[in-house]
């Protein structure tokens, strides 16, 4: 069933995503502006990379951090912050996670960086 759902999804949810008005906007604003963008995830590493190309996404990121892509894995959103931290030498007070979740909030809490929802 888990196969399933995620052979589906590779391939038939990946087309069918929507993203947040003016995301794209948002995004090329921010990289002219000479901030450093990177993308943590719960998603795995497959549909990460395949939403990133398919939005046209990639130009802006300086990475893509899906929580399968270290090894060994890391244990959840707080630790997959924590390590893209670190690979990117970021200083935490200069660094924001934007997430639409509850738990990317609490992940950007313990990390002790800022947090904006995206609504």
């Amino acid at each position: 069933m888990e196969q399933t759902f995620k052979t589906h999804y590779d391939v038939i949810g990946v087309s069918e995503a929507t993203q947040y008005d003016r995301v794209t906007q948002m995004l090329a604003d921010l990289n002219a502006a000479g901030h450093s963008l990177f993308i943590a995830t719960n998603k795995r590493t497959i549909p990460t990379s395949l939403l990133v190309k398919y939005f046209s996404w990639d130009k802006y990121f300086g990475g893509t951090y899906p929580l399968d892509s270290f090894d060994p894995p890391v244990r959840d959103k707080a630790a997959l912050l924590d390590s893209v931290i670190y690979v990117h030498l970021l200083l935490k007070n200069e660094t924001m996670y934007v997430g639409d979740r509850t738990e990317d909030y609490d992940a950007a809490d313990k990390c002790k960086i800022n947090f904006m929802h995206a609504a």
